[in-house]
């Protein structure tokens, strides 16, 4: 009788392992790349573990793609002011315009470093954040690209309304409008428009542009 005790309690013991021998089974699969996440055929007494797990591990995957379009987009942002320094310096500009020139874009670069490693920190927006003047932040981006284009005496000219505002981070509205004048001057002929006005809002929207 107790033999069979024993057997018993092992197959209990073994049966009762099972589920938990899957899940082992499962992370391993997902570890070693074979599968994307956890299945969703388990006891229900394991249902919160493995929940918890493909959180993580659905966590863990947005988390990396966050840091590869960081990544992306930081190196596209610091084209054009890497762009502006190499025009002045193949241009042989004085050493105390090129000092101005080194400040303004080394500046630059620092503020769009910082921008994105806060970005990708808090990995979303402020939900109230300020209202950004549009002028002001074009005018800077316009000054590089006029250097880099010199070769081309593109004219950029603005058209923004007086009550035009970005609601978003300072650092969303550089990166839009460099790669939007970016391309702008790339491909205009002799002039470029920048026009700036407000869109319709409603009681439940805020004005766009």
């Amino acid at each position: 009788a107790g033999v069979v005790l024993l057997l018993l309690q092992a197959f209990i013991l073994q049966w009762s392992l099972r589920p938990l021998r899957r899940v082992v089974n499962e992370l391993t699969r997902v570890q070693r790349g074979a599968a994307q996440r956890m299945t969703e055929h388990h006891p229900r007494e394991l249902e919160p573990l493995t929940d918890s797990i493909n959180a993580f591990i659905e966590s863990e995957r947005e988390n990396l793609e966050r840091q590869r379009n960081t990544l992306a987009d930081l190196a596209h942002s610091l084209k054009t002011p890497l762009a502006v320094l190499r025009t002045q310096l193949d241009s042989g500009a004085a050493d105390s315009d090129l000092r101005d020139e080194l400040d303004v874009q080394l500046r630059r670069m620092n503020n769009l470093v910082s921008y994105q490693l806060a970005r990708a920190a808090s990995s979303g927006h402020k939900l109230f954040a300020a209202p950004v003047p549009i002028e002001s932040s074009a005018e800077e981006i316009v000054r590089g690209l006029e250097k880099v284009y010199s070769n081309k005496g593109v004219l950029c000219e603005f058209e923004i309304d007086p009550e035009a505002r970005f609601h978003g981070e300072p650092g969303d509205l550089q990166e839009l409008l460099g790669n939007l004048l970016e391309n702008a001057f790339k491909w205009a002929h002799r002039r470029v428009l920048l026009t700036a006005r407000p869109g319709p809002a409603s009681g439940t929207r805020r004005a766009g542009l």
